[in-house]
């Protein structure tokens, strides 16, 4: 298992009814593997307030861990085909959120890895929003 230092790209579309709305996130962090499962971690820093969000994703083929500490606090877990809770907090207050994961798709190059993620998101059984999330990690 060896840590090597990548560049992450994220690309987030969020679709709500008509509306869609993108987020790109670019961001220097580490990337390590072992039997199978991908470890990334990265800081992400707000552009108004400067406020910094460590980031750690842990995926593999059927299951991705997505767990955030910071202004933005959440542990959001997707596993394809299920349904699992979780509580993400804002500085806003904290939301109770169900995802739904539709698709988990790993592709593995030579010098790049591409993790998608398209899921539902519910809050109190009603639908909130689609989303697709694209991670790309080039050593």
């Amino acid at each position: 298992m060896s840590r090597e230092e990548v560049l992450i790209e994220i690309k987030s579309i969020q679709k709500v009814g008509d509306q869609e709305e993108n987020v790109d996130v670019i961001a220097r962090g580490f990337h390590t593997a072992e039997n199978g499962e991908h470890f990334l971690e990265y800081d992400e820093f707000d552009n108004e307030t400067d406020d910094k969000t460590e980031n750690t994703i842990r995926f593999s083929e059927s299951k991705a861990e997505v767990v955030r500490k910071g202004n933005m606090t959440g542990n959001l877990t997707f596993e394809k085909g299920e349904k699992n809770e979780t509580i993400y907090s804002t500085p806003f207050g904290d939301l109770n959120m169900d995802i739904i994961t539709n698709d988990i798709q790993i592709d593995e190059k030579d010098k790049q890895i591409n993790l998608k993620i398209v899921y539902e998101l519910f809050a109190q059984n009603e639908k909130v929003s689609d989303h697709t999330i694209n991670v790309s990690i080039k050593k």
